[in-house]
């Protein structure tokens, strides 16, 4: 079985060994586009106006009056190339895409759930021996299965760079510190935060009176991937963490090392879709710093490989 699985790895053909690839965000170019496309007309540039919030399945949430959003059904393609409003971009040209389909929800976010995703990142004949080696060999207890096309499109979601940020919950033990890519800003007031609805980091943030999310210094990629396996652990004594001095304003929480900004959050309502627990907050303060070195964020291996073979420069760090 380890032949098998060799081979169908060199047919893969991703260039990098780990899924995911740390990066600096604010050096990291050029970056894809993304653009809300009907007709093949783009209607709308949503590259820095759209919010990943699922994987199990693919979800995405926009603000209300994103133009383009107007129908129950959506298409959104990646592209390298500045478009502006009007402007012809077919399947064709575009270098990936994703058909998206509007949610029933109460929450005034728009949320999309993908239906379909493509992408040309690796050749097809590579993209199908990746599909064989995912049904084959992630089928494992604590993994989450993305079959089918499913698995496509976590890896379209994930080309454009995701902010790695951890959070600090107060618990009953004392504190919860652990990481979160599904997240994302959506304007003045909100901020929405996905959190797996099984797991006790869920559980702890809902239990809260508010949380703090701290954007994290590119260089603590391997403490922040580490920090994983606190999803499913009880709170700890503040000793446990690799806390600094210092405290959010309003909550008095404590920060941890390595942060470049942190945001208090107060959760406002819920829902759960898949294997997520979306949290609709209230941005209670916000306090910049500057990223020296760099906020950390993560891509996706496959548009890595198609960087890498297209001599676009990068600047990954490797955990």
């Amino acid at each position: 079985m380890q032949v098998i699985k060799k081979i169908l790895g060199y047919l893969g053909g991703l260039h990098y060994p780990q899924d995911f690839l740390c990066l600096a965000q604010e050096s990291f170019a050029p970056v894809l586009r993304a653009y809300i496309v009907s007709d093949q007309r783009v209607l709308a540039d949503v590259t820095t106006r759209h919010l990943f919030n699922g994987y199990s399945p693919v979800i995405f949430s926009f603000a209300p009056g994103t133009e383009g959003l107007t129908g129950e059904k959506s298409e959104l393609l990646l592209t390298h190339e500045p478009l502006r409003i009007n402007d012809i971009l077919t399947r064709r040209v575009a270098l990936a895409g994703l058909r998206l389909q509007r949610m029933d929800v109460p929450a005034a976010p728009l949320f999309y759930e993908c239906t379909d995703g493509w992408h040309r990142f690796v050749p097809t004949v590579a993209q199908l021996a990746g599909r064989l080696q995912n049904r084959l060999y992630n089928r494992k207890k604590g993994n989450v299965y993305l079959a089918g096309n499913l698995h496509t499109q976590v890896q379209v979601a994930y080309a454009i760079p995701r902010k790695i940020s951890l959070v600090t919950v107060p618990t009953a033990g004392g504190y919860n510190l652990f990481p979160t890519d599904l997240h994302g800003r959506l304007d003045d007031d909100t901020y929405i935060i996905s959190l797996r609805h099984g797991g006790m980091a869920c559980s702890q943030v809902e239990a809260s009176g508010g949380f703090v999310l701290s954007d994290m210094k590119a260089v603590e990629c391997k403490k922040v991937f580490a920090l994983g396996r606190n999803h499913m652990q009880p709170g700890k004594d503040r000793a446990a963490f690799d806390f600094g001095a210092a405290e959010s304003p309003v909550f008095r929480l404590p920060l941890p090392d390595g942060m470049v900004s942190c945001k208090e959050l107060e959760v406002l309502s819920t829902f759960q879709k898949g294997i997520h627990k979306i949290l609709v907050c209230r941005i209670v303060s916000a306090s910049p710093v500057a990223p020296l070195g760099g906020t950390l964020a993560h891509v996706h291996n496959s548009y890595a490989t198609w960087r890498y073979k297209n001599h676009l420069a990068s600047n990954y760090i490797m955990r």
